[in-house]
């Protein structure tokens, strides 16, 4: 028997048995606000870590899109280089058209980045 309710009656220790349920009860209440803080603290270092990783893979992404653009950019000029030398070789008037129509597909590539 509990020390604390030998000898009591029967009453006095229903109230002690009510009085440890209840403490025990408050206890186990923050505990559990506790853990909700730990688990709340936890969501928004995840969240955080979630975006770190979604902001990175854009990153990658931004990155690996405009070294695409820079070599297409540097095939470009390279072409239009080639098609300049070209021209004044020999004066063909379908080269000037080319050479025109690459260096709009440059304006509008340098344009977008």
């Amino acid at each position: 028997m509990d020390p604390v309710t030998f000898g009591a009656s029967q009453t006095e220790r229903s109230t002690a048995r009510s009085a440890s349920s209840a403490r025990a009860f408050e206890e186990e209440l923050e505990k559990s606000a506790e853990f909700r803080k730990i688990l709340e603290k936890f969501d928004a270092m995840q969240e955080t870590a979630e975006e770190k990783r979604a902001r990175r893979a854009k990153e990658a992404e931004a990155a690996q899109e405009k070294s695409e653009k820079n070599k297409k950019i540097a095939q470009l000029r390279g072409r239009i280089a080639q098609l300049k030398s070209k021209l004044m070789s020999t004066g063909d008037p379908s080269v000037k058209a080319e050479i025109a129509a690459l260096e709009t597909q440059l304006f509008w590539l340098m344009f977008s980045m």
